[in-house]
């Protein structure tokens, strides 16, 4: 988890960095198939295998800290 001064971790950097690649916004993510893309390279990026969970959850922790960068939605 980030320190007080909003400092991210290297795996939560990577998932930002991830997510940003990704470009859907996270209230998106769980109905779309690029959750499981941004799992899979979020994965390679840190070396371990990550799960769904465990991706979801620390994308909506950043995201209600005002750390992740803001993406539209999509038009379908």
């Amino acid at each position: 988890m980030p320190s007080k001064d909003h400092t991210l971790t290297a795996e939560q950097s990577a998932l930002a960095g991830v997510y940003v690649l990704i470009g859907v916004p996270v209230d998106q993510l769980p109905y779309s198939p690029a959750m499981e893309l941004l799992v899979q390279e979020y994965s390679r990026r840190i070396g371990r295998t990550a799960t769904v969970r465990e991706c979801f959850a620390e994308l909506l922790y950043l995201r209600k800290r005002g750390l992740l960068p803001r993406i539209r939605r999509r038009v379908a």
